[in-house]
């Protein structure tokens, strides 16, 4: 609705697309019934992630959208050094994008395309 309301006919822009997946994230884990929380991180020295989401557990898993159709290790850069903000551990960073394949850079930092991150069970092969 926004996007009709706003006269925008061309792709999404960055906060659409990070508002987007968000709004995703947020009803998989309504729908799921996973007790998580979301939270958004900008610390006073300038480090931002979109997205924290605090697990059960205790541990963290933070998110950052990209809406472009590549992804680069720069991109999950806030990532590092996170625990020091945390209260719990860093389980994982994940850059989410528009391209079309899963990048590992790091044991626990990699990037996703959202396609894949959010594809439907019953149709993946």
């Amino acid at each position: 609705m926004q996007r009709v309301l706003s006269g925008l006919r061309a792709g999404l822009t960055g906060q659409q697309f990070e508002i987007a997946i968000i709004a995703e994230i947020h009803k998989v884990c309504r729908t799921l019934g996973l007790k998580t929380e979301l939270i958004y991180l900008r610390t006073k020295d300038g480090r931002e992630v979109d997205l924290l989401t605090r697990l059960p557990s205790g541990g963290y898993i933070a998110w950052e959208m990209k809406a472009g159709e590549r992804a680069a290790r720069l991109n999950g850069r806030h990532f590092r050094g996170l625990d020091a903000y945390l209260d719990g551990p860093l389980l994982a960073g994940i850059v989410v994008y528009l391209g079309d394949s899963i990048e590992i850079w790091e044991e626990n930092m990699l990037a996703v395309p959202a396609h894949v991150l959010f594809a439907d069970a019953r149709t993946a092969q």
